[in-house]
This record gives structure tokens, C-alpha cells and sequence, in this order.
């Protein structure tokens, strides 16, 4: 008991000096992480992330508290804050803080309670920071309040909700998030992608500064190495390492497609005047493009509803016209800020059928696309069939893609990153569907529509650059 009201005289102290000088009364420009662990766990569960931290040069106050004990707002004032200010004490002014799951919404407590510290950059590892539903539905099961106390309790997404009580945020922080589950039974109380625990939409916060899914599950996300290696990046530039991120927070796979250059139009002779004269197109940047076409799930998630005539969540959207598509890609650049979302170009997307081949089909159409006579007259889960060379599903078949472009005639010279006329009416759909024989899935085949055309056999795939590369 002494020691407890000894720590909360510190505080006290402390707040004053604060109040008083504007910052954490200490010389020292030195700074430290200190690493929360989750609900029942210990600081073992995040020994590896203090293993790496240290071998990269900080120093490091892994911390342990009794996470089933007492309520967040006692698990951070009585418990926590004493234990960084004693470090403070011993010289640390800039406080950094890579968490796990409550761990997350502790410091979320310790700001908003006006904790006197000089907080530095935060790096949350599946936080419920929109709740966990998984705590509104077993909350009033005896065994799950014995084993996760008070401060499980208030981790839900309604009723009595720390998370949802703290609001937004103005730490300078990153969350990581994980999309993979070892627990089916608890991943069927969440709804929409999780890691076992906490669904991808609930760990997000609104302030905060960056955000990044990696293939990994609750439990085991302080000890994963690309968590750990997103930690560092985060902690020592302020923002997570993208280059090589594929998944986006709806879920859609993007895959990197290198500049290069390719002979763009048909090289038979039976082919489509307007799929002539062969020219040489460049594609100067390299850009992503979305491994499948964009499903039902992942249009839903951004508009709110979902227009498709064949109903299945992984089935891709369709009965979308081009001016939906482009307030669909609206709406996805304001929810994210790191790429810049867009249909692709006609070049773009022949480029990536056609995968550095010369031939106007790049594989086994009958391996790798849902046609007429295969297809059963209808659409099916994106990703089913195999992957062209580059790692695109559905290119040819399943549903015709809007592209970017005017309906126009080729060039008859070499061109660099084309973008269609700039005056027309029809806009370009690639690839064919599975309404459509052979012929019309070829790479080169160039067809068109009304913009506010909406048919089921008609949807679409996204571009994407990372404005800051």
C-alpha cells in the first residue's frame, strides 16, 4: 500500500512539473519502448519483439500488470504509468509504445487520462479498438468473466465499451492487424475478416497515422517476424513498409506489375480491325493491380450494398456501370490514403494478360477462365481457376472489366502509358465472361459499352500507385 500511494504522489509531482515547463522534467534526450502484453498474458508473450527492439538499439521497458485484475482505468494509472515513470526517473523523456491487444487500450487510457508523459510513436498489434464482438456475445458467461476479469468486460463493441468511450486518437500511431484465425469457433461470432479475436474493421482508430493487415493470428502477433519488422519501420520512420504489401483493409489482394513494354493488338490474321494496327506501348511506373476481379464482399464493404444478380460474397460484383465503379474507387480513397485507387488502362490491363508472352492468349483458357462452356451460365468464386504468370486470376472469363478508356482507334506508332481519346461515349470492357465463347477472352479483344450500361456479366478489377514511390 505504501508503495502504491508512494507511485501516486510521483504522478502527482510529476503532472505538476508538467504543467509548469510544458514537458517530462528530465535532461536526457534519450528515449524508451515499452512493450504491453495483452489479456492474460505476460511479458514472456512479448519477448521476441523485445529481443529484436534491443538488438536494434533501444532500450526497453517490457512490462508486466495484472491484466485480469482490475479495470483498464486502474490497470493504467495505478499500475502502468508508475512503472514508466520510474523509468522516466531514471533519465527517459520520449515514451514509445509497441502493444498488444489491451495493451493497445492502456495507452489509449493513459492519453486520455492526462497521463504526464511525453508519448512518442505507438505500434498496436491487434487492438479491439472498435471492441471485440466476441466479448458481447460470452460477457455474461461466468467462465469467461473468471477468466478474463474486469477488464475483458469492457472490451466489447456496445454496453459499457472502454474502446468505444476513448474515441479518437492523436497519437502518432500505427496498427497492425492480423487476417488469419486458429480459433473457427470464436471467428464465427466476428463478423467480416479477423485474426481469432478481433476483426480487421475494429482494430482500426480513427487519427490514426498508418495501417497494415499481414498474414498472422491474434496470439501468436508479437512473436511474428513481419509484425516485428513492421514495428521497427514504424517506430524509426513514423509509417509501416508498404512496398510489398498485398492486401488492403477490404481484403483485396494487389499484385506488383513492373514497367516494361509489349506489341499491343492482334497477331492473327483473322482479328478485329479495331484490335489493329500492332503497336509498341511502354508502361513507364510500375503499378499494382488487384489479384481478382472485386468481389461482392469487398463492393459491399465500401458502398453499402451490393447490386449483383448472381448472389455469393467471393463472387465478383456485377450489374455495375462504369460511373458506379467510379464512385465505388471514390469512396475507397477517402477510407484509405496510402495508394491511389483507379480503373486500369486498356494497355495496363492487356499488358498484364498478356505477361511478357507474344501470343494473344497467355495460358490454357480452359484452366484459367470461366467461359460459356464451362461455366454453367453463371459466375463463380473469384481465384478458382489459375493463376497467369503474374499471379492474376480471372483475367479472361467470370465477367467482363471496365477499363479506364474511351472507346478509340490504336496508334499506328510506338506509344508510352496511352490513356485512350480524350472525347467519346462507349468505355472499354476487357476480357470476356461467362456468357462468351473462346474468341472473345483473348488478351487482345477489345470490346465496349455505354457507361451506364449494368449487366451481370460485367464488373471490373482495380489499379493502384503508391503516390510516395
Amino acid at each position: 500500500m505504501f508503495k502504491l500511494l508512494l507511485k501516486r504522489f510521483i504522478i502527482m509531482i510529476v503532472s505538476l512539473l508538467i504543467m509548469e515547463s510544458g514537458s517530462i522534467a528530465s535532461d536526457s534526450d534519450h528515449s524508451i519502448v515499452v512493450l504491453l502484453h495483452g489479456l492474460l498474458r505476460s511479458p514472456g508473450s512479448m519477448d521476441h519483439m523485445e529481443k529484436a527492439l534491443e538488438q536494434a538499439g533501444y532500450t526497453v521497458l517490457n512490462l508486466g500488470y495484472p491484466s485480469t485484475e482490475f479495470p483498464i482505468e486502474e490497470l493504467a494509472t495505478a499500475y502502468v504509468l508508475p512503472e514508466i515513470l520510474d523509468c522516466i526517473d531514471s533519465g527517459y523523456r520520449q515514451v514509445h509504445f509497441v502493444t498488444h491487444s489491451l495493451g493497445g487500450i492502456i495507452v489509449r487510457q493513459l492519453r486520455a487520462s492526462g497521463a504526464p508523459l511525453n508519448f512518442g510513436r505507438v505500434v498496436m498489434l491487434g487492438p479491439p479498438n472498435g471492441g471485440s464482438e466476441v466479448v458481447d456475445k460470452l460477457g455474461n458467461w461466468v467462465p469467461f468473466e473468471w477468466l478474463n476479469g474486469p477488464a475483458g468486460l469492457q472490451l466489447g463493441t456496445e454496453g459499457p465499451s472502454v474502446p468505444l468511450a476513448l474515441g479518437s486518437t492523436d497519437l502518432e500511431l500505427g496498427v497492425i492487424a492480423g487476417e488469419h484465425s486458429i480459433n473457427p469457433i470464436l471467428s464465427m461470432m466476428i463478423p467480416g475478416e479477423d485474426d481469432g479475436k478481433v476483426s480487421i474493421e475494429h482494430a482500426k482508430l480513427t487519427g490514426m497515422r498508418d495501417f497494415i493487415i499481414i498474414s498472422a493470428t491474434h496470439p501468436f502477433l508479437p512473436r511474428d517476424p513481419e509484425a516485428i519488422r513492421q514495428a521497427l519501420c514504424f517506430l524509426k520512420k513514423g509509417q509501416f513498409d508498404h512496398q510489398n504489401e498485398t492486401t488492403n483493409s477490404i481484403g483485396l489482394t494487389l499484385i506488383p506489375i513492373p514497367p516494361g513494354s509489349f506489341i499491343m493488338g492482334s497477331i492473327t490474321g483473322n482479328a478485329d480491325s479495331h484490335e489493329k494496327p500492332l503497336h509498341e506501348v511502354t508502361i513507364q511506373r510500375p503499378f499494382f493491380l488487384s489479384q481478382t476481379e472485386v468481389t461482392q464482399a469487398q463492393w459491399a464493404a465500401v458502398m453499402g450494398d451490393n447490386p449483383s444478380h448472381f448472389l455469393g460474397n467471393d463472387r465478383p460484383v456485377e450489374s455495375v456501370s462504369w460511373y458506379d465503379v467510379m464512385e465505388f474507387i471514390r469512396r475507397l480513397n477517402e477510407i484509405e490514403d496510402y495508394y491511389q485507387y483507379r480503373l486500369p488502362t486498356e494497355a495496363e490491363w492487356e499488358y498484364a494478360c498478356r505477361t511478357g508472352t507474344e501470343s494473344d492468349r497467355s495460358g490454357d483458357l480452359d484452366s484459367e477462365a470461366w467461359l460459356n462452356p464451362n461455366s454453367g451460365q453463371a459466375t463463380h468464386p473469384v481465384g478458382r481457376k489459375q493463376a497467369n504468370a503474374w499471379g492474376l486470376h480471372d483475367m479472361p472469363g467470370n465477367v467482363y472489366e471496365w477499363c479506364e478508356d474511351l472507346k478509340g482507334p490504336y496508334s499506328d506508332g510506338p506509344v508510352a502509358d496511352p490513356h485512350g481519346p480524350f472525347c467519346g461515349s462507349a468505355r472499354v470492357i476487357r476480357g470476356g465472361s461467362w456468357s462468351v465463347h473462346t474468341n472473345r477472352t483473348n488478351c487482345c479483344f477489345r470490346d465496349y459499352m455505354d457507361p451506364d450500361t449494368r449487366r451481370n456479366d460485367i464488373g471490373f478489377r482495380i489499379a493502384a500507385i503508391n503516390p510516395q514511390h
